[in-house]
């Protein structure tokens, strides 16, 4: 299963033994859409990105496939230069493995 835990209390759990490393993967980042009547065809936004510009999909996943995902991205590396090309190939068959489920 997939949760979502503020990073205060993920760092709570991990020293109190609650939650382990393992199980445990942090995502950082910043996303910003654009909003307005005016703009494109869906008016910006996240909905512009995958229904106008096709650059981004939305799938329907199982328990299983998400595991399978999971224990290829868990296999990916604090970022640093020398491992960007390691986790770049393990994001690529992340997503070959949900194209190929999806027939």
């Amino acid at each position: 299963h997939i949760w979502l835990i503020k990073e205060d209390d993920a760092l709570e759990h991990i020293q109190a033994g609650t939650l382990q490393l393992h199980d445990t993967m942090v995502f950082s980042s910043v996303s910003i859409w654009e909003k307005g009547t005016g703009l494109g065809m869906y008016g910006g936004g996240l909905q512009e990105q995958v229904d106008g510009l096709h650059s981004m999909e939305v799938i329907e996943v199982d328990d299983h496939q998400i595991h399978n995902v999971w224990q290829i991205l868990a296999n990916q590396n604090v970022l640093t230069k020398e491992a960007l090309d390691t986790n770049i190939d393990a994001t690529i068959r992340a997503w070959n493995l949900m194209s190929a489920d999806r027939g």
